[in-house]
């Protein structure tokens, strides 16, 4: 179950599907941030459920004015902590976390390097030389000219997790983005199968997240996936909870 700590986010991802529900702006504190009576509720429904796993999400949830206070309390309840982040997280609390052995996985979400300004990149930087144990890299898939071979240097030369998880960018109901249109998906794979490749020779394994149509797969390019770095497409998206911090 995916929790929404906070609706703040401090980056603008072109392919965001969520941005009628992001603010860069402090307005609406009440709404756009969980407040501890309502997290109290989610653990509470979490405990009732046997759910032992609390998936922090946003917006970036690290941004919650109270993180620190929330994290301890999930904590302490006995839940495992996933936290699933763009990485540009503020010093202190980089630090926080670097003294918590008691999350399972921060899944960082990042784009090339040219993309951020040189402050965010920073942050980025430190985020994963402090936290490299647990970093697993998403890369979200949205133009046809990407360039994914950065993922694999990060990878060796901060020791993350030999683990990349990818996506494709789809369109927003609500808001424009840019994202994938289906007759591309197959251009995309056809890049994917020649990265796979190198990736096989650094021995990073790949996994998958929703997105994927399995008829972009032709002429023997999932088996060829699959035997360089284990990928399997997520075709189907099933239906899941996602608390948002008004409940």
């Amino acid at each position: 179950m995916n929790v929404a700590l906070t609706y703040f986010c401090n980056q603008k991802c072109p392919y965001c599907f969520a941005t009628d529900v992001m603010s860069t702006s402090k307005d609406s504190l009440e709404a756009r941030e969980i407040t501890i009576d309502n997290l109290n509720k989610v653990i509470n429904f979490m405990k009732n459920s046997d759910i032992s796993c609390f998936r922090m999400i946003g917006g970036e949830p690290t941004l919650h004015s109270r993180f620190e206070e929330i994290y301890n309390t999930i904590s302490d309840k006995g839940f495992s902590v996933k936290i699933f982040s763009n990485g540009v997280i503020d010093r202190h609390r980089v630090e926080f976390l670097s003294k918590k052995d008691d999350f399972e996985n921060i899944f960082l979400s990042i784009r090339h390097p040219e993309e951020y300004l040189a402050k965010d990149w920073k942050k980025i930087l430190y985020t994963l030389s402090q936290l490299n144990k647990k970093i697993i890299l998403n890369f979200r898939v949205y133009k046809l000219d990407f360039d994914a071979q950065f993922l694999f240097d990060l990878i060796d030369e901060y020791k993350l997790i030999r683990l990349i998880n990818w996506a494709i960018a789809f369109p927003s109901l609500v808001s424009d983005n840019v994202y994938i249109r289906l007759e591309d998906h197959e251009k995309v794979v056809n890049r994917m199968v020649e990265l796979s490749r190198e990736s096989k020779k650094r021995n990073i394994r790949w996994g998958a997240d929703s997105g994927f149509i399995l008829c972009a797969f032709s002429d023997g390019k999932l088996e060829e996936l699959k035997e360089n770095v284990g990928f399997v497409p997520e075709t189907n998206c099933l239906p899941g909870i996602e608390v948002a911090p008004d409940l």
